[in-house]
């Protein structure tokens, strides 16, 4: 018999910066104050409406401080460092809470265009195998409509 694991949670919050990935890529970082009320997995836009969250395929939890200011800091850190692309509109505001220097805006094209060419590579690779899985199916499909036509035209030949 298995043993199952079990992880059990208590009542206390538990604030976190989180990452949303979406073909592998960065598409959106958040902080919020106790991720049990599931702000990292909510679809579309924020309850305020002023950013777009996105879709996303992964959320990965960093554990944070219980100080906001503290965990806004990290925040701005991480979004920074990677910039992802549903965020790019709003960078100078994080640029500022860091205090970086800005990077020229070729430099931020240049990243987005990467991010831009590994998200179309993902995506049309996962394309590939689809359209692969699509055409072997209905390929067995024909296979045994053929198998069946010629057992009905022998059977009517007898």
């Amino acid at each position: 018999m298995s043993k199952l694991k079990q992880k059990i949670f208590n009542k206390t919050q538990e604030p976190v910066i989180y990452l949303r990935y979406i073909n592998g890529v960065v598409s959106y970082i958040g902080e919020t104050e106790d991720w049990k009320k599931g702000r990292p997995f909510r679809h579309g836009a924020s309850f305020d409406q002023k950013d777009n969250t996105g879709d996303y395929d992964k959320v990965r939890l960093l554990k944070a401080n219980t100080n906001c200011e503290r965990r806004r800091y990290w925040e701005a850190v991480l979004i920074t460092k990677y910039k992802p692309f549903n965020q790019q509109k709003v960078l100078k505001k994080y640029y500022t809470l860091t205090n970086k220097k800005i990077e020229k805006d070729e430099m931020l094209y240049d990243h987005f265009n990467d991010k831009i060419k590994i998200m179309r590579k993902n995506t049309n690779n996962k394309l590939r195998l689809a359209a692969k899985i699509h055409l072997l199916k209905h390929y067995e499909i024909m296979l045994h409509l053929k198998k069946i036509e010629s057992e009905d035209s022998n059977g009517k030949k007898n």
